[in-house]
């Protein structure tokens, strides 16, 4: 399954519930991107969850 480097989010998991209060299962995915990042002076390709590359970018700004 897909997760982050960095924070090591991955796929959670769940209920659908119903009106009636009838569950079922379901999944909630994680939005993993590989991309490319400099991480103390290194430059490499990870695997990393949008809401930490948006903290990435906003620390580089």
């Amino acid at each position: 399954m897909a997760r982050c480097e960095l924070c090591d989010k991955r796929t959670a998991f769940g209920n659908y519930v119903s009106h009636s209060n009838h569950a079922e299962r379901r999944r909630f995915k994680v939005n993993v991107q590989k991309k490319r990042v400099t991480l103390k002076g290194v430059t490499r390709r990870i695997h990393i969850c949008a809401r930490c590359l948006k903290a990435l970018h906003k620390a580089r700004a």
